[in-house]
C-alpha cells in the first residue's frame, strides 16, 4: 500500500461516497499515514548551538577532571600534557539539551 499523509487521507475519505467504513478500511488508512517527525538542519544547528552554549557556561571543573592533569616542565615553560573529560557530566549535560530542546517543540 502506497505511504499517505495525514492530509491526504483525509483528503481521500472526504471525496468518498459516503457509507460506513469497515475497520480493515480505517486500519489500512491509518497504516499508510506516514510519520512526519523529521528533523531539520535548522532544527539541528539549533540543538547543537544550545549544546554548545551549555557546554560554555559549564564550570570548567564539571567538564575537566583536573586530578587527571599531566604538566610537563621545559625550562620557565609550563605545559598541560593531558587530562580526561568529564564525560558523565558531559553526556549528562547533552542529554538534558536535548529533552529540553523537544520540549520547546
Amino acid at each position: 500500500m502506497e505511504k499517505l499523509t495525514k492530509e491526504k487521507a483525509i483528503e481521500r475519505i472526504n471525496s468518498s461516497i459516503s457509507s460506513i467504513f469497515s475497520k480493515e478500511d480505517v486500519i489500512a488508512i491509518i497504516n499508510s499515514i506516514e510519520s512526519s517527525s523529521s528533523i531539520s538542519k535548522n532544527d539541528m544547528n539549533d540543538l547543537t548551538a544550545k549544546i554548545v552554549f551549555s557546554l560554555e557556561n559549564s564550570y570548567a571543573s564539571s567538564v575537566v577532571n583536573f586530578d587527571s592533569a599531566e604538566f610537563d616542565l621545559n625550562g620557565n615553560e609550563i605545559s598541560l600534557d593531558d587530562v580526561d573529560l568529564n564525560i558523565i557530566y558531559i553526556q549528562g549535560n547533552i542529554r538534558s539539551s536535548i529533552g529540553i530542546f523537544f520540549e520547546e517543540e
